[in-house]
């Protein structure tokens, strides 16, 4: 007989750190000094596959994230997205910018607008049930930039040194990269002999080109509470 996980049985499991080779770090405030040097702050973050990844070990096939409708108020896309995980609903919004301004004044298309909304409201709903939360708590660096390639000049090396200096700022503990026998949760009762589904109901798909088309043709009209909405978060 199959049984029901609940968000008590895994919740311990939900909230454990993420392996030091998933975290990858997001250039902040670039900034020169006196003499020349650029640096920035570094926010550390997981890859929306690592939360995908974490969830189908611990409840393969019991999370789905529902469709949801985007929104455009002004120059800015907005995705909600649902978490749906063990029957518990979780909701919060991910933002964009659908065009910017190059270094010569051009107007430039951005192309991953809805990918990158929608993976930012995906991995914040996650934080929501305790998966990934701990990352909006950890200390903020100032690192190396490079502002011709906008982005933070560390080697690979120095990368890995500076998520294990956040680990241990923040009092965790270095957690190994997962592997098929580190699975725990509800995928033990493939153990006990319950067959596992053969595919998961969700995560959707990004946004796709079509539906991006269509969202641009939206006129928001009422772009108060939108702006209310993300100033929440």
């Amino acid at each position: 007989m199959t049984t029901t996980p609940s968000l008590s049985s895994i919740e311990a499991s939900l909230r454990q750190p993420f392996p030091i080779e998933e975290i990858k770090l997001l250039p902040k405030a670039p900034t020169r000094n006196e003499q020349g040097q650029w640096s920035c702050l570094a926010f550390p973050y997981a890859d929306k596959r690592a939360y995908e990844d974490r969830l189908n070990a611990l409840v393969f096939a019991h999370w789905s994230t529902p469709p949801t409708s985007p929104i455009v108020a002004g120059n800015k896309l907005i995705i909600p997205v649902t978490v749906v995980l063990c029957e518990v609903a979780r909701t919060d919004f991910g933002e964009a910018f659908l065009s910017s301004l190059t270094r010569t004044g051009e107007v430039r298309e951005e192309e991953n607008s809805a990918t990158e909304a929608y993976s930012q409201a995906f991995r914040r709903a996650c934080a929501q049930f305790g998966l990934g939360r701990y990352l909006y708590d950890l200390p903020r660096l100032w690192v190396p930039y490079d502002p011709k390639r906008h982005a933070i000049a560390l080697s690979h090396e120095a990368h890995a040194q500076t998520i294990e200096q956040l680990y241990h700022q923040a009092g965790l503990q270095r957690v190994p990269k997962q592997t098929s026998s580190h699975r725990e949760g509800f995928s033990a009762a493939s153990a006990a002999g319950t067959e596992r589904p053969a595919s998961n109901e969700a995560p959707a798909e990004p946004i796709s080109e079509r539906q991006l088309n269509w969202i641009r043709q939206q006129v928001c009209n009422d772009a108060n509470r939108i702006e209310r909405i993300c100033a929440a978060y």
